[in-house]
């Protein structure tokens, strides 16, 4: 995240790479995101420098305010299970899993880019 308001969000393309990554106003900041590392449950999850510098190379690419590492004010990371898995973090499986038990229903994997069909087939779980 860094200290500078953004108008509009962006979904942009990494350049020479075939995945997208977002650039978005998030309380009069904006939130800069993501990456595909691979990880095992037992590494400390944390932002890599690598995985900063992916970023920042990627976003001077679209903007001409550009970034360094003094503009960023906060980092946090995340993991995704994988349902299926690659070799290549960046080739994985889009593919997800919904499981109900009682009244609790749970989602794994997924990606934006199925969120929405993901969204509509909860709801269907859910009224069933």
């Amino acid at each position: 995240m860094v200290d500078r308001r953004l108008k509009h969000g962006y979904f942009l393309e990494i350049p020479n790479e075939r995945r997208i990554f977002f650039v978005l106003p998030y309380s009069n900041k904006t939130l800069i995101g993501t990456t595909e590392k691979r990880q095992q449950l037992s590494e400390k999850i944390e932002v890599s420098d690598e995985e900063i510098d992916y970023l920042i190379i990627a976003y001077n690419q679209y903007f001409k305010n550009s970034l360094n590492r003094n503009d960023i004010i906060t980092t946090f990371s995340g993991v995704r299970p994988l349902i299926k898995s690659s070799h290549n973090p960046n080739k994985a499986t889009r593919e997800y899993a919904i499981q109900t038990n009682n009244k609790i229903t749970s989602v794994f994997g997924g990606k934006w880019t199925t969120s929405r069909k993901l969204a509509k087939n909860v709801v269907k779980s859910v009224l069933r």
